[in-house]
């Protein structure tokens, strides 16, 4: 891994420790445009939440074990859509 790569890593590790440390908090609650307020996770039937810190860590290891993606560096591979192709889908975009 080189340093582009080691540098590129450090900063998706301190965006997301920095969303789930502020997830619940006021100050994401700021109404601003361009913001992230917060993240909500679907309960089915028109119902979410925003999960605690340590619940977002769950759902998000869920989804991601459900969800598996393939990158191209740090980019995921895309569909022909544009979509984010999930593990499985990959071979069939390769053929």
């Amino acid at each position: 891994m080189n340093y582009e790569e080691k540098k590129e890593m450090k900063l998706d590790a301190m965006r997301y420790r920095w969303l789930r440390s502020t997830q619940n908090h006021d100050l994401r609650e700021t109404q601003t445009a361009g913001c992230i307020d917060l993240l909500f996770v679907h309960r089915g039937d028109y119902s979410a939440t925003a999960p605690g810190p340590e619940e977002l860590d769950f759902h998000i290891d869920r989804a991601m074990s459900k969800y598996r993606l393939q990158y191209i560096g740090r980019n995921p591979v895309l569909d022909v859509y544009g979509d984010v192709a999930i593990e499985g889908e990959i071979d069939e975009l390769l053929e």
